[in-house]
């Protein structure tokens, strides 16, 4: 998994950088990194949403597994860009909070 999330941030860092050659070349702010994780994270429930909509027989419109796993993806990458404006390695991070929160509930599950 790290190395997964080495190439993520790698990927990240390198279309950041071509976006911004496209763009204003400006890099973007702390603020609308988190925006833009809230938006996603507001678009992965609304899948969600839909996906127990259908599980409970009511109308409305449906989203698949493919639609779900889509918004996963988009949130892991904008978690990742968060962490890189912010100079956080997201795997470190990640790894600390997970046994934090084992040690606080007495569990001994730790990464």
């Amino acid at each position: 998994m790290t190395d997964f999330l080495t190439r993520l941030r790698a990927a990240n860092f390198q279309r950041d950088m071509e976006y911004r050659a496209k763009t204003s070349g400006e890099k973007l702010p702390v603020l609308f990194r988190t925006t833009e994780l809230a938006g996603e994270v507001g678009e992965l429930l609304n899948v969600i949403k839909k996906i127990e909509r259908e599980r409970l027989g009511w109308g409305g419109r449906r989203a698949s597994r493919e639609d779900l796993a889509g918004e996963i993806g988009g949130v892991m990458t904008c978690l990742d860009l968060l962490a890189m404006e912010l100079g956080i390695d997201l795997a470190e991070a990640t790894v600390s909070e997970f046994n934090r929160v084992t040690e606080r509930l007495g569990l001994r599950t730790k990464i």
